[in-house]
């Protein structure tokens, strides 16, 4: 990786500090993640119709409702929203789901669907083997016990996992979750601008009522306005 080229560098040029050698050479995949600025992630973005054929090619509905919870604004600092909501928490007939953070978020009627059928199914198709789910009401399922005692970082990791696996699926490398969020952030914010008549850019910074919820609903509530032109500029103009 880019940061262990750099680290051998920093051996090689006799740059002696025993301290970032030993902290850089224990940093994990999910560490990386967390340092790394989101806006500096984002170099696509995925339209509802490229999102429609990533799910087409998608085997599992536990695997679909992943991508398309990140692409609508679930989330939680461990992913909580996701590896913690239940059968009971959705809502069929206003399309809402109760999160554990306190948030209820009205959803896509497709999104709903897949987290339903997520839901009931316990099995997992794995390459040629069929896999048992953990027979619980939770609709991003473990396959045991290990990750119903309340550990988020476990269940976190199980959706990085999930996600390396999901991209070679598709066969989209570049897919991440940052860029499903971005994505979705940049489709709602490109609808209700045009619902309201406003030019996008214009819409994302301003005060109207449903700019501001989107910005919440998406992580983006204390984003400064200049930073978010700067990111979005290309995919708002």
């Amino acid at each position: 990786t880019i940061i262990n080229a750099y680290i051998e560098f920093y051996k090689i040029t006799n740059k002696k500090d025993d301290n970032f050698l030993n902290v850089c050479s224990t940093l994990t995949t999910e560490d990386y993640q967390q340092c790394v600025n989101r806006f500096a992630l984002m170099r696509s973005y995925i339209s509802p119709d490229t999102l429609n054929d990533i799910l087409n090619h998608i085997a599992n509905p536990c695997d679909k409702f992943l991508v398309l919870a990140f692409y609508e604004g679930l989330k939680g600092s461990n992913y909580e929203e996701i590896t913690e909501l239940e059968l009971s928490d959705i809502d069929v007939n206003t399309l809402e789901f109760k999160l554990c953070t306190g948030r209820v978020l009205k959803v896509s009627k497709q999104l709903c669907d897949i987290a339903r059928l997520s839901g009931i199914k316990h099995d997992y198709i794995s390459g040629d083997t069929m896999l048992e789910l953990h027979k619980c009401p939770l609709i991003f399922k473990p396959r045991d016990n290990k990750e119903l005692n309340g550990d988020r970082i476990l269940a976190k990791r199980r959706v990085y996992k999930r996600m390396q696996k999901i991209k070679q699926e598709v066969d989209y490398l570049e897919l991440s979750i940052p860029r499903l969020i971005n994505s979705g952030f940049i489709t709602q914010i490109k609808i209700a601008a045009s619902e309201s008549g406003m030019d996008p850019m214009d819409f994302m910074t301003s005060k109207e009522p449903t700019a501001i919820d989107i910005k919440d609903r998406y992580g983006f509530a204390k984003t400064p306005l200049f930073q978010l032109r700067d990111t979005f500029k290309e995919y708002l103009a």
